[in-house]
């Protein structure tokens, strides 16, 4: 007997009772029957999921849910995201700086000198100069981050060298 499946209303072979053509469509069938459907927080369009996951879903793709993860990290302040003493105070906003720097595409190369085997993410205006209020947007902004290779970053840090953007 030929009969239209149920979910993708294709045509198939059905023994009497069979109302899918596929166990995968019939699971399908199953699943959007009982979905929940929630809003988005990051884009806004509805989307379903299993009823057991209606009280934890918050966005219909990873893509979303990065994208609210990238705007919630940029509107961090400085005060919320040092840690302790010494070198790893500022752990959070150099990673950031990196991924910036990636997003970028810039060329990874030395600003000053050219050398692209071992470059560093270079603050223009030290990570110190800015109050424990200003975000991570600020310091990371694309215009105060560069590479330096690690002996001109060094100079740069120390104040042997200027660099034009600074």
């Amino acid at each position: 007997m030929i009969k239209n499946c149920g979910h993708c209303e294709s045509e198939f072979t059905a023994r009497p009772q069979q109302r899918f053509c596929s166990s995968s469509c019939g699971a399908l069938s199953r699943h959007a029957a009982a979905a929940v459907i929630l809003q988005c927080e990051f884009c806004q369009e509805d989307f379903r999921v299993p009823p057991s996951r209606g009280d934890v879903a918050r966005f219909c793709s990873y893509e979303c849910d990065q994208g609210q993860a990238e705007l919630d990290r940029k509107g961090k302040t400085l005060a919320s995201v040092q840690h302790g003493d010494g070198r790893s105070k500022w752990a959070v906003v150099r990673k950031d700086a990196r991924k910036t720097l990636k997003k970028l595409e810039r060329e990874e190369a030395c600003e000053h000198c050219g050398f692209d085997v071992v470059v560093e993410c270079c603050h223009v205006r030290a990570i110190t100069d800015f109050d424990l209020t200003a975000t991570l947007a600020e310091v990371n902004a694309e215009d105060n981050l560069v590479y330096l290779c690690p002996n001109h970053h060094a100079m740069f840090d120390r104040g042997m060298l200027k660099l034009e953007t600074a």
